[in-house]
This record gives C-alpha cells, structure tokens and sequence, in this order.
C-alpha cells in the first residue's frame, strides 16, 4: 500500500497500519490533538519499554511471535539456505554492510 501526502509517498502495510491503530487507540487515547513532545514522550517512556519486554518475553519463550503465512513462506526459504552461502551474502566493507536478499541469491551486492 502506498499513503500519498503532498509530495511525499509512504509505504506501509497491514502491520503499519495496526500498530499505528494501536498507537492511537492505545497509546494516545484516540486524542486528535496531540503536542510533538507528548507523542515524544509516549513513544520514549511508553512504547518503547513496551516493545522492549514484548521483544524479551519472545526471546525467552514466554510469549509466541506471530507471523503472517507469507512471513512464513519467507522464513522456511531462508532456513533453507546454507549457512556458509547465508554468510557470503553478507559483506562488511568500510564500515557500511552490505547484503543480498535471501529470497532472491542470484542478485548483486
């Protein structure tokens, strides 16, 4: 999907879309009108800390990740790859990496 404003073009998608619903509805009360530093502060004191414990109950087992059937998909392709050729996609050069798409190997760095 693609949200246009003025100039400027967005990609998003259906996981775009719920977490800013749930920015909203959750985080923000569904204020229509809401202050830079307070949408600062809610993602720094608030989102954040939440994200970050969300992220440690799936590291250790405590809560499930869920992914969608096409990051699934994506995934089992990717575990598929050997790790030697999963290593050579990935090249560290003058502090910048680079890396090729695990789901299409024939393309370049």
């Amino acid at each position: 999907y693609k949200a246009w404003r003025l100039s400027w073009s967005f990609h998003t998608n259906n996981y775009v879309e719920r977490w800013h619903n749930q920015l909203k509805s959750f985080y923000l009360g569904r204020s229509r009108c809401c202050r830079v530093d307070q949408i600062v502060y809610t993602l720094v004191e608030l989102v954040e800390i939440d994200y970050r414990q969300d992220a440690l109950q799936v590291k250790y087992g405590f809560k499930h990740m869920s992914l969608s059937a096409h990051e699934k998909q994506r995934k089992k392709e990717a575990n598929k790859i050997d790790f030697d050729v999963a290593n050579s996609m990935i090249v560290f050069e003058n502090g910048v990496l680079y890396y090729r798409s695990f789901t299409d190997c024939e393309s370049g760095i």
